[in-house]
């Protein structure tokens, strides 16, 4: 296990000065604060307010719903075991909101997506009793006009590719089906549309299997949420991104149709070297490397006392805490915190009385510079790609066993298209590591707070920087060099400023974590390539000898030429 060398408390660097990296003296860490993620808990449709414009959608793919369990209960649902589906999107200011119908009255459903949405049944419900006829009730014909008139004609519109003979997919050409199906409603009817909406669902009876009448669709919730927003609202100070937050998102809201208590933000701060301006490197005494990318990792210790500063700040929550050795370092950590939910205590509950922390992480953001664009895959994760070490028999063998769980996949199971695989990640590490423009990567916490606690404190000023100095702009000169030995002479001068200061991370030039982690994955790599290679040297041997054996069975029947060339 690599672990990185302990250094006495004012230092924050972690390489030894033999490494061949040109230091400087310090550098400059600016901390920058931002809203990530926003839950809504909304009361009515009519919280869109104009001239924003709702898109209603049909037929939304399953990984639009909520399939993990969340800690947050806006409107005191379970999100994970509710039955819900995505309605259509809304935009105010350039933030892209989903928004999500759930109904309470449903069967409770499994945790991952494709079981808490809507059979199809259920959705014929849906368009055909409850929203199609709100549509023709309250929408303007020019509008309405565009909309398709029955969940048989959406499903036809849905499945137009099947008209194609061979066609089993949409192809690239075509236009997304969510786009296709999704259709604007003003924002200045919603209040009637929702309306009949709410009136369709709480009438409507479905017959369950016992042959009882079910108020399956009665009382529908509805919940806004938008990720992704970090540059968004990045500001130096929390209130600077708190006004951005009101001025786009809360500005585009009606307030008297959203339950405060059902919505929370995630709230988090990323601290990184502050790139200097071309002319301070001008006369920079540091002419060798002037403006060399580097990489803060937090330490594993502080993690740790994060943890130990939650739960003192609410000891009797019940909390799950989970920490993270990236790249196995040692010293290198990450951490994720959960409230649980017991049947005392429910922290993301909105009627809970004394709302604090419910979530909170601290990860570094250097994952970006090894991420892929989905967040439920890794470079070489893929569970088939050891099959490469077995023979072409043992492969088909091992895939037909899975056939009942995996019968998409069982067909591409084989060498050519996992080598294919095996090739593109090898790629993909190859362009991480010959990288030659690194950028900065700095370190993030992040908490999630209920949005009427966050308020309070701001109308109260707590969130201001002469009451709470760390979330106004910050900036501090991190030395790189260790201090000098103490001398006799000057063991009673007063210290250096920053001398002993304790930094709760460690700063690494990108350049040195790109190469140390591309020689990790070379120890990795470098022995399963040669091992798929001598399987693949095998299995053409083998496929040579097969040939030289039928060659010889049936050489008898092969004419010889009569005549001898000397």
């Amino acid at each position: 296990m690599a672990q990185l060398p302990l250094r006495p408390a004012g230092r924050a660097t972690v390489f030894p000065e033999d490494t061949g990296f040109t230091i400087q003296d310090a550098v400059t860490v600016a901390r920058q604060w931002d809203v990530d993620s926003i839950w809504l808990g909304a009361k009515s449709l009519s919280a869109i307010r104009a001239p924003n414009q709702f898109r209603l959608s049909f037929f939304s793919p399953h990984k639009s719903n909520l399939s993990t369990d969340q800690v947050i209960q806006p409107h005191g649902l379970d999100l994970a075991h509710t039955r819900h589906t995505s309605i259509g999107t809304f935009t105010t200011a350039g933030v892209r909101f989903s928004v999500l119908i759930f109904f309470p009255n449903g069967a409770r459903s499994q945790t991952h997506a494709s079981a808490n949405s809507l059979s199809l049944a259920r959705f014929r419900d849906l368009y055909d009793e409850i929203i199609l006829p709100a549509i023709h009730e309250t929408v303007p014909d020019h509008v309405r006009q565009e909309i398709p008139g029955s969940y048989d004609l959406i499903y036809a519109k849905s499945r137009a590719h099947q008209e194609k003979p061979g066609t089993g997919r949409w192809s690239a050409e075509d236009e997304s089906r969510s786009y296709r199906l999704a259709y604007g409603i003003p924002a200045s009817i919603l209040p009637q549309f929702w309306a009949a909406v709410v009136r369709n669902a709480n009438q409507h009876r479905v017959e369950s299997k016992k042959g009882d009448s079910v108020p399956y669709f009665q009382h529908p919730r509805l919940l806004f949420q938008a990720h992704d927003l970090k540059n968004t609202f990045a500001a130096e100070s929390l209130h600077e991104s708190l006004v951005l937050f009101r001025d786009a998102v809360l500005a585009g809201l009606d307030p008297a149709q959203i339950d405060m208590h059902s919505c929370w933000l995630d709230v988090g701060m990323r601290d990184h070297v502050r790139t200097p301006s071309r002319s301070s490197t001008r006369g920079s005494l540091n002419h060798h490397h002037p403006c060399e990318p580097w990489t803060l990792l937090w330490k594993s210790d502080c993690c740790r006392h994060l943890h130990d500063q939650i739960v003192s700040m609410a000891p009797d929550a019940p909390l799950e805490a989970t920490y993270y050795r990236p790249h196995l370092l040692r010293d290198v950590g990450g951490y994720y915190m959960k409230s649980k939910s017991t049947r005392k205590s429910k922290p993301g509950h909105p009627e809970a009385r004394s709302p604090g922390v419910i979530r909170a992480k601290a990860y570094n953001c250097s994952k970006e510079l090894f991420g892929v664009m989905f967040s439920d895959y890794q470079l070489f994760s893929s569970g088939f790609l050891p099959l490469l070490a077995f023979d072409e028999v043992m492969l088909k063998d091992l895939a037909a066993t899975d056939q009942s769980r995996q019968r998409a996949f069982v067909s591409q199971l084989n060498r050519s298209r996992l080598l294919d695989a095996w090739d593109a990640n090898k790629r993909h590490m190859r362009a991480i590591s010959s990288l030659k423009r690194h950028s900065n990567f700095g370190v993030r916490k992040e908490v999630t707070l209920r949005l009427d606690v966050i308020l309070a404190m701001w109308a109260s000023g707590r969130l201001e920087p002469d009451q709470s100095p760390h979330t106004g702009p910050m900036c501090w000169e991190v030395p790189l060099d260790p201090p000098p030995p103490p001398s006799s002479s000057s063991s009673s001068s007063r210290p250096i400023v920053g001398e002993q200061q304790h930094w709760p991370f460690w700063v690494i030039p990108t350049k040195m974590l790109t190469a140390f982690v591309s020689a990790q994955a070379a120890r990795f790599i470098l022995p399963l390539d040669h091992i798929f290679s001598e399987i693949q040297w095998h299995h053409r041997l083998l496929i040579q000898l097969r040939r030289l054996i039928l060659l010889g069975r049936y050489s008898h029947y092969i004419p010889r030429s009569s005549s001898v060339v000397s």
